[in-house]
């Protein structure tokens, strides 16, 4: 009887091994997503067991770069405390990055969207005294080979798809976008700050609102003047250029122009929106004479309370951004400063801001990035940019753009 008892034990524990020994391996050979394709195949320049070993110790690691985005969103909803919203902004994120979310994690292409060459930006909005911030992303539609023509394509497709949706009105896209689309052409060289077509999406309380972005220096720096002279035209905004034409003249050759942009609804509060990247403090208070809403000397004294820095902005410009209205040639400005390429780290720039943002703001900004790095804010550096839009209640808008 004994023995058949201890034959008995013998079998069963030969049996877990074989099913721990199968379940392992089955967890091994999970197909990771290959580098610059959507097969599903393993990257090729992986050994098998360096994929077994990767695999078995982050068996839950985003693989895709839609798992990575849709990861690092709904931590953001945690965060701020809008969990239940998060379902919604999902399905948004996904219909804008469905051309490159199921590309491997370490898939990355040269663009100007984020530091790390990630085509994905997010960023949170506070309206003046609300303590809730309206989530955004920025993003940059793009697939293999990943070249202007490659991002243009998909880009104009992702248009159709937008133009179906309640709410999206795409007549002004598609008054103008023949007069950004990128050609091949050898002179222009495709640089790091090269794209053809962007597009955000703001998620105030599941009602998105779409943007579109072109790229004035798609066919060389010297003719962005004359596009958006053109954009503006077709748009029937001529005041709006006639506004731009005197401020971008007195501009030395460190100012250039960066993006135009287009809100894709309709009606009087649509924007149209210039930006223009400067490297001098006289520059931009000179630019911004006459915006609506602007008090001399602000500008100036928001950029030094931010980076310490008064002028000479050669790591990176600062850039501002001329918000035009229908039947409005007058804009309101607004003034993205670029925080991490002259401050150290995320725990500096939050207690620089304690200026301008409440503490419950201050809180929720924190925990964001907290909630998503897991680590000290000593020790990171996501925020990007910081942006400022004066209103006509003398509050701020203020934007923390989010490379994480």
């Amino acid at each position: 009887m004994k023995y058949y008892f201890i034959l008995t034990v013998k079998l069963m524990v030969f049996c877990i091994l074989i099913v721990d020994t199968l379940a392992q391996s089955l967890a091994y050979n999970r197909p990771a997503v290959k580098v610059e394709n959507q097969t599903g195949n393993p990257p090729e320049n992986m050994g098998s067991q360096k994929q077994k070993d990767y695999m078995h110790s982050c068996p839950n690691k985003p693989t895709t770069l839609g798992d990575e985005a849709r990861n690092k969103l709904q931590k953001i909803y945690q965060a701020i405390g809008r969990a239940q919203e998060s379902p919604g902004a999902i399905k948004v994120l996904d219909l804008l990055t469905e051309s490159w979310s199921k590309y491997d994690t370490e898939t990355r292409w040269a663009n100007n969207v984020a530091g790390d060459r990630c085509p994905l930006e997010f960023s949170l909005t506070f309206k003046g005294n609300k303590e809730l911030p309206i989530v955004r992303f920025l993003i940059e539609p793009q697939e293999s080979p990943f070249t202007l023509q490659s991002s243009w394509k998909v880009g104009l497709e992702l248009k159709e798809k937008l133009g179906s949706l309640p709410g999206v009105d795409i007549s002004n896209f598609d008054k103008i976008y023949s007069i950004f689309s990128p050609i091949v052409n050898p002179q222009v060289p495709t640089t790091y700050e090269s794209f053809s077509i962007w597009y955000a999406a703001d998620l105030e309380h599941n009602h998105p609102k779409f943007k579109v972005y072109f790229n004035p220096r798609i066919l060389g720096g010297e003719k962005a003047p004359e596009l958006i002279r053109q954009a503006l035209i077709t748009l029937d905004a001529e005041a709006s250029w006639n506004f731009l034409s005197p401020r971008l003249n007195i501009a030395h050759s460190e100012s250039k122009l960066a993006f135009f942009s287009l809100d894709l609804t309709a009606g009087v509060k649509a924007r149209t929106k210039v930006y223009v990247a400067n490297k001098l403090i006289n520059d931009i208070e000179r630019q911004l004479q006459g915006c609506h809403y602007y008090v001399n000397g602000a500008a100036s004294s928001w950029i030094k309370t931010l980076i310490k820095k008064e002028d000479f902005f050669n790591v990176k410009p600062i850039i501002i951004t001329f918000n035009f209205t229908v039947g409005d040639d007058v804009p309101v400005p607004t003034i993205h400063i670029p925080v991490d390429a002259y401050v150290n780290n995320d725990a500096v720039i939050i207690q620089r801001m304690n200026k301008l943002l409440s503490p419950n703001q201050i809180k929720i900004l924190t925990e964001a990035i907290s909630h998503i790095s897991e680590k000290p804010l000593e020790s990171t550096n996501f925020l990007t940019y910081v942006s400022l839009r004066p209103s006509e209640n003398g509050q701020l808008d203020i934007t923390c753009y989010l490379s994480l």
